[in-house]
């Protein structure tokens, strides 16, 4: 059984010249990879953003993310001083 994982690997590795190689073979595919990833969200993203410009919907969603903004600040900023913030929860 043993023989059959060293014929195997020494196959994989007679294609390749060295180990270096397999390395950087291996390197290189990652980084394109991670690039491809890349372009392809940012073609999808200004796809997206052109479609919600076209269409009027980033007025309303620019409207709803700074209503979550500002809830936010208002849980988590007291508007007075001496009371601790209220977190949304309910105080008796």
């Amino acid at each position: 059984m043993a023989n059959s994982k060293t014929d195997t690997s020494e196959k994989y590795l007679r294609v390749f010249d060295s180990k270096k190689h397999i390395l950087v073979s291996n390197f290189l595919g990652g980084i394109s990879w991670a690039l491809g990833t890349i372009v392809g969200f940012l073609i999808i993203s200004i796809i997206s953003v052109y479609i919600i410009g076209q269409t009027g919907l980033l007025a309303k969603v620019s409207i709803w993310l700074s209503d979550i903004v500002q809830n936010s600040q208002n849980s988590l900023i007291p508007t007075d001083l001496n009371q601790p913030p209220n977190n949304g929860r309910q105080t008796k």
